[in-house]
C-alpha cells in the first residue's frame, strides 16, 4: 500500500525552474489538486528562492483575462483572510515572469 502511495505522489505534481533577475523561482506545481470557482481556476503551488526558501501554500489562480499569485494566508480574529508573504512593487516584474514560465508548465 505504501508503494503506490509513493507512485502517486510522484506524478501528482509538476516540478518548475524559472531564471528571474532577482530571485530563481523552482518548486513545484500541483495541477491535479486544482480547484475551480464560477471565475477562476486556483491551481496549488510551492515557491523556492534561490534554492535556500521555499514557500507552501502559494496559489496560482487563472480567469480568462488574467492571472496573479496568492500567498500563504491566515483567518484573522476579525474573519477576513490576511496575507503571510506581501510582495515589494519592485519584484512586480519578475512574479509576471513566474506568473507566465507557470502558465507554460499548465498550457504545455
Amino acid at each position: 500500500m505504501a508503494r503506490k502511495t509513493a507512485e502517486k505522489k510522484e506524478t501528482d505534481y509538476k516540478e518548475y525552474k524559472i531564471d528571474g533577475v532577482v530571485f530563481s523561482y523552482s518548486g513545484r506545481l500541483y495541477p491535479k489538486n486544482a480547484t475551480q470557482t464560477a471565475k477562476c481556476d486556483i491551481i496549488p503551488f510551492s515557491l523556492c528562492l534561490n534554492g535556500s526558501i521555499t514557500i507552501k501554500g502559494c496559489k496560482l489562480f487563472r480567469t480568462d483575462k488574467n492571472s496573479w499569485i496568492s500567498g500563504p494566508s491566515y483567518k484573522g480574529k476579525d474573519g477576513n483572510y490576511k496575507d503571510y508573504l506581501y510582495i515589494d512593487e519592485e519584484l512586480n516584474v519578475e512574479m509576471e515572469k513566474l506568473i507566465s514560465g507557470l502558465e507554460s508548465i499548465l498550457d504545455a
